[in-house]
């Protein structure tokens, strides 16, 4: 991460056959927002989002370019890989792991976070030049497969992609998206939100116990997807949002253990379940009170 060891690797691009971005010499170029360390290390353009952080790897352009020349390595991170940083660390880099089921872990960040497998970046630790968040500063190249999160104790943003991913929030009011698979979702501490893309009818549900529940995608003739739910107090539906909390007293009131449909529990609004308690509540006091009239009716004739 330091301007040396950054003029190190730039150089062994140079030997690599690599040139810098804005070269006109062979007809290629690299213009616009791409010419800057985020994308490449060949660039004399400091990242605008990260100002003053020099890559600490070849960048995404940069590992595209040398496997397009000397073929992919297969072999490197080949086993089960956790990447982390230390709390608000100073960094830019791009991930080359082959296999393994690997984590990125912000488990040392005491600031929010945003990890997307989905679409291949993060925003981990503290620009040291302006004191903010960093932006776009961990790159994944889209053959790489990264299997699971952990955030840390900020209000993180957790996305994971189309394969089995588990996402760990730990601290904060974190935001969850499994983005397809069969996942393993924790919130952690906090008051936690798992978002879900599709509309409500596409999922049925079951309430293991209070702290877990299993969501079902079964949409059409697609192959049916489970997410497993811990420690999440909100559950966001395409155009629909839903608290765990409604579910659990759904189960409660039904007395039954069976699998339920969300569109069904969705016909009413969320305050639906306790209204029928309600009215059960009331119904019954009319009752007992209607006894109690005939029984002062019979004791005084």
């Amino acid at each position: 991460g330091t301007d040396g060891f950054f003029t190190i690797i730039h150089e062994i691009g140079h030997a690599l056959g690599l040139e810098h971005p804005h070269e006109t010499s062979d007809g290629d170029q690299i213009v616009g927002f791409k010419d800057n360390y985020e994308y490449t290390i060949m660039s004399y353009n400091e990242s605008k989002l990260n100002p003053g952080v020099f890559p600490r790897t070849p960048q995404i352009l940069d590992v595209a370019a040398i496997q397009y020349l000397y073929g992919v390595n297969n072999n490197t991170r080949s086993g089960d890989d956790i990447y982390s940083w230390e709390d608000n660390e100073n960094f830019m880099q791009t991930i080359w792991d082959t296999g393994g089921n690997d984590t990125i872990s912000a488990a040392k960040q005491s600031n929010e976070v945003t990890i997307d497998l989905a679409a291949g970046y993060a925003n981990i630790g503290l620009n040291n030049k302006t004191y903010k968040p960093a932006r776009s500063n961990l790159q994944i190249p889209v053959n790489v497969i990264i299997e699971n999160i952990k955030g840390g104790q900020g209000d993180d943003t957790l996305i994971g992609n189309n394969i089995d991913n588990r996402l760990e929030g730990n601290g904060g009011n974190d935001t969850l998206e499994g983005n397809g698979g069969n996942d393993f979702i924790d919130g952690g501490e906090g008051e936690d939100t798992a978002i879900f893309s599709d509309a409500p009818q596409n999922y049925d549900y079951e309430v293991i116990d209070n702290n877990q529940i299993k969501i079902i995608h079964a949409r059409g003739s697609e192959s049916v997807q489970t997410d497993i739910l811990i420690n999440i107090e909100n559950l966001n539906f395409l155009d629909t949002n839903l608290t765990v909390h409604t579910l659990t007293a759904q189960k409660f009131y039904q007395a039954t253990n069976q699998q339920g449909k969300v569109a069904d529990l969705l016909k009413h609004n969320s305050g639906s379940i306790f209204q029928q308690i309600i009215d059960f509540l009331v119904t019954y006091l009319v009752r007992l009170m209607v006894h109690l009239a005939v029984l002062i009716v019979v004791l005084v004739h």
